[in-house]
């Protein structure tokens, strides 16, 4: 098969022009959301006990957002699980 640089050039420039290609070009980059920092977010008191409740909790190991995930979790637990407010870690 012999490569034919004219159809190449045309199916590129075919390519670029289409309605798909338009809407994900560069000239329009995607929005960005924000999004709230998952977990954290405890309603019940897992396991029976505070401790147990924060060890279910999973959270990403990137600070600050693991940080942050773990001084929520710890928050929550203490109110679902009716403990006294706990130490929090300084994120910053």
């Amino acid at each position: 098969m012999k490569f034919l640089p004219y159809r190449a050039i045309t199916a590129f420039i075919c390519l670029l022009t289409s309605t798909a290609a338009a809407e994900t070009t560069l000239a329009s980059p995607p929005r960005l959301v924000p999004y709230p920092i998952a977990c954290g977010g405890v309603a019940v008191c897992t396991g029976g006990s505070f401790d147990a409740c924060v060890g279910d909790v999973i959270c990403t190991q990137s600070f600050p957002g693991s940080c942050l995930c773990q001084n929520n979790a710890k928050m929550g637990c203490a109110s679902a699980c009716g403990a006294a407010k706990p130490e929090l870690q300084s994120c910053v």
